[in-house]
C-alpha cells in the first residue's frame, strides 16, 4: 500500500500519513478513510502530518478535484493543523496554490523539512 496512516504519539494527538512513491488517487481516498477512522476514535481535535517522498509525483487526472476534496475533508474531520513534510519547492508551490483557493480557514496549513520539525511545530499549535 503506497499510503500508511497511523498515530504518531501515544497521546493520539497527531496522525501521520506516510506517502510513498507510486501513490494513486484510489490510495489517497483509502488514506482519507483511515485518517477519518483515527480522528473519529477520539473526542478532541487532532493534527495531521503528511510525510511526502522526495521524488513525489502527482498522478495524472483529477488533481484539482481530489485536492479540493482532501482540504474539505480536513475541515470536516475537525483537524486543527496539517503539516506537509517536504523540501520539494515545486510541491510546496503547488500545495500553496491549492490551499489558497480551497482551504477552510479553520484549518492551519504548514510545511516542514522533517518529521521532527513538524512535531515541534505541532506542539506549538
Amino acid at each position: 500500500m503506497p499510503i500508511f496512516i497511523e498515530w504518531y504519539d501515544a497521546e493520539q494527538s497527531i496522525i501521520i500519513g506516510h506517502i510513498t512513491t507510486g501513490w494513486t488517487w484510489d490510495a489517497a481516498q483509502q488514506g482519507r478513510v483511515a485518517i477519518q477512522a483515527l480522528a473519529q476514535s477520539v473526542s478532541y481535535p487532532v493534527a495531521l502530518a503528511v510525510q511526502l517522498p522526495p521524488d513525489i509525483s502527482v498522478p495524472p487526472n483529477g488533481f484539482a478535484e481530489n485536492s479540493k476534496d482532501s482540504l474539505q475533508y480536513h475541515a470536516n474531520l475537525g483537524l486543527h493543523t496539517v503539516v506537509y513534510i517536504t523540501t520539494n519547492p515545486a510541491i510546496i508551490a503547488l500545495w500553496l496554490s491549492v490551499i489558497e483557493v480551497y482551504a477552510n480557514p479553520a484549518v492551519q496549513y504548514h510545511f516542514s523539512p522533517s518529521l521532527e520539525a513538524a512535531v515541534r511545530m505541532l506542539a506549538d499549535t
